[in-house]
């Protein structure tokens, strides 16, 4: 018997499997979830690459567990659309300061139930976590 796993549990898992339990590479996590050519919104134009959420990623996890926050609650799966709340808390390489960020996420899934698009209500923040990648911005 087959089950068929919720977009909403594969974006839990891998935030699970990402930041918690730290199985495989940023990159190799990134890359199952996010299809290749992956539109992520920071708002005003601004997108950043998928090799960027991986660098992002990465230097989350440089963040010792018992400093980091990665909090994803208040889900809403509605056909290839899911809604959440992210809430993440991490060390800022240049500074060394906890650097922290609230926001509201819509994911589409393609086909393939990869993660094919990103919007979120606070792009300003966010494109705080990028700017530390320098490039990665298109």
């Amino acid at each position: 018997m087959s089950t068929i796993r919720s977009k909403t549990d594969s974006i839990q898992e891998y935030f699970h499997r990402q930041y918690e339990l730290e199985e495989g590479s940023a990159e190799e996590n990134i890359n199952a979830l996010f299809s290749e050519d992956v539109a992520y919104h920071l708002g005003e134009g601004k997108t950043v690459s998928r090799e960027s959420l991986a660098r992002s990623a990465a230097m989350i996890r440089q963040t010792p567990k018992s400093e980091r926050i990665t909090a994803v609650s208040n889900f809403n799966e509605d056909g290839d659309l899911v809604t959440f709340h992210m809430h993440v808390r991490f060390r800022n390489p240049e500074t060394g300061a906890l650097d922290e960020m609230e926001s509201d996420h819509v994911w589409r899934f393609n086909g393939e139930d990869k993660v094919a698009e990103v919007r979120m209500n606070q792009g300003e923040e966010a494109e705080r976590i990028f700017r530390l990648n320098k490039a990665g911005q298109r």
